[in-house]
């Protein structure tokens, strides 16, 4: 976990092929509720990093973009996040395929996937949906 975390740190701030810049909010997808979030994408924008902090909870993830086509991208990503909500508590990951598209200074997301718990030491995995509308920075 500890060098799961400096590789990303140190990825978000390697910027020589660094892209762009995102700032939003999102529902239910990247972050477990709702929450802001921050992406910044890498070579070319084809792998972006996130992190987010949402309603008492906080995510990390990525996204691999491998098809591009009018201002408009799939992607498949990942997702860890810690819910300190009592009525979900816990380490939770979520597994996103979805489609982006991006305007001039803004990006919308639409993504949908398995979420994946951990309850009384068995996998509990559930649907996910999730929004997102992302500010360039």
């Amino acid at each position: 976990m500890k060098n799961t975390i400096l590789t990303l740190l140190l990825l978000l701030t390697f910027s020589t092929y660094s892209q762009k810049n995102y700032f939003g909010f999102s529902f239910a997808g990247s972050n477990p509720i709702a929450g802001l979030s921050y992406e910044r994408t890498l070579f070319k924008n084809t792998i972006g990093l996130s992190a987010g902090i949402g309603f008492l909870s906080a995510s990390t993830g990525f996204k691999i973009y491998p098809v591009n086509f009018n201002n408009s991208s799939i992607y498949i990503g990942g997702y860890h996040y810690l819910v300190l909500n009592p009525e979900m508590m816990g380490w939770k990951n979520y597994i996103p395929i979805g489609l982006s598209k991006d305007f001039e200074r803004t990006r919308i997301t639409i993504d949908v996937g398995p979420k994946i718990e951990w309850w009384d030491r068995k996998p509990y995995t559930s649907l996910n949906f999730g929004i997102g509308f992302y500010i360039l920075n």
